[in-house]
């Protein structure tokens, strides 16, 4: 396994991006953890409900969904 470069994105609903928690990091192989404190990009509160996550990673991709419960 290598390095890669990392970027792990926030949509909403309808598919506009909410936050970019990582962009376009190098990171080694391994487990790794962010926590997403519910802002968007502009630093503003988002609201409950149903988001979704992509995590990529060189060749690799993921999407997953998440609820957000404050």
């Amino acid at each position: 396994q290598e390095q890669a470069a990392v970027t792990l994105t926030v949509y909403d609903i309808t598919g506009q991006i909410i936050r970019t928690l990582v962009e376009s990091r190098v990171m080694s192989p391994g487990h790794h953890k962010n926590v997403w404190d519910g802002l968007d990009n502009s630093g503003a509160k988002v609201g409950n409900g149903v988001y979704f996550y992509q995590l990529q990673a060189g060749d690799f991709s993921l999407m997953k969904k998440m609820t957000l419960l404050e």
